[in-house]
C-alpha cells in the first residue's frame, strides 16, 4: 500500500501488521528508511530471557514482584 502526495511517499504492508518499509522524501529525493539501523540494547538481553505465560491469560503488571538492589527487603 503506497501513501503520498507532492512531498511524501510512506509504502506499508497491510497483512504485516502495517509494516512500514520505505518513507521517500520526494522534494529532496530522499529515501529515509536508508538511515534507519538496528543495533543492539540491553533490554534485548532481558526480552530474550522473558517467560512467556499462557497467551490466554493476561498477567497483571501488579503481580510483578522487582527490586532495584539486590537484598532489598520486600515491603
Amino acid at each position: 500500500m503506497k501513501l503520498a502526495n507532492q512531498h511524501i511517499a510512506v509504502y506499508l504492508h497491510p497483512k504485516r501488521g502495517g509494516h512500514m518499509y520505505e518513507i521517500d522524501l520526494r522534494d529532496v529525493d530522499f529515501n529515509v528508511g536508508d538511515t534507519f539501523s538496528r543495533r543492539f540494547e540491553a533490554y534485548h538481553e532481558k526480552v530474550a530471557r522473558a517467560i512467556v505465560g499462557d497467551p490466554g491469560q493476561a498477567a497483571s503488571i501488579h503481580d510483578l514482584v522487582l527490586a532495584k538492589e539486590p537484598g532489598s527487603p520486600n515491603c
